[in-house]
């Protein structure tokens, strides 16, 4: 893994409004919020819009070999290239805490089937800005559901979120079982970089 110490660029470039009554429903692979018109991120020189973000339980992404029981991903497109960006937030179980963005996405409870609901009010931008605070971890690869698009930006907040066993269980439950995640992929020679905080 190679390491850089500034991470508050990606902070600076997050650029996000507060939105309620947002569509959710379920994708087949987890429980999906559109978030289109919602705000964007720049990097890399580029602006990427926010398309869409949704959940997994349990989450893809592992450290030191294990997996956290969910996982967030902010979906962004470049308008032009059709390049795809994700922001990526892990979530640990710690009673009696719970995820205040899942509680919000899941106020009028877990869409069924084809049934779509509404969100409460979503402040995106306070939670990512929260969550990457202390840092994240880059990488190029590819999505994690089909059509697994390679050349994907990743963006993996450092500091884990707390997340509830109701709330675990109800992100279970929206996706058929064994459809939620993908298993773990090695690297094949790609480079992680670590952007962290500096003391």
């Amino acid at each position: 893994m190679a390491q850089s110490g500034q991470h508050s660029w990606l902070l600076q470039n997050m650029h996000y409004t507060p939105k309620s009554g947002l569509a959710v429903t379920v994708h087949g692979h987890g429980v999906k919020v559109a978030a289109r018109g919602m705000g964007h991120i720049h990097a890399h020189g580029a602006r990427y819009d926010l398309d869409s973000f949704h959940f997994h339980s349990p989450g893809e992404h592992t450290r030191y070999g294990a997996g956290p029981f969910a996982e967030m991903h902010a979906v962004h497109k470049h308008s032009v290239t059709k390049q795809i960006l994700v922001l990526g937030v892990q979530f640990n179980m710690h009673y009696p805490k719970s995820s205040e963005i899942i509680s919000t996405v899941l106020a009028r409870g877990v869409p069924r089937g084809h049934q779509t609901i509404r969100s409460g009010r979503i402040d995106l931008g306070r939670f990512l800005k929260t969550a990457f605070r202390k840092g994240f971890f880059h990488y190029t690869g590819s999505l994690t559901t089909p059509p697994c698009t390679e050349g994907v930006l990743w963006y993996i907040a450092d500091e884990m979120q707390w997340v509830s066993q109701s709330q675990v269980d109800d992100l279970s439950c929206a996706a058929p079982a064994n459809l939620d995640f993908r298993s773990v992929h090695p690297l094949h020679g790609r480079t992680v970089t670590w952007y962290h905080q500096m003391r």
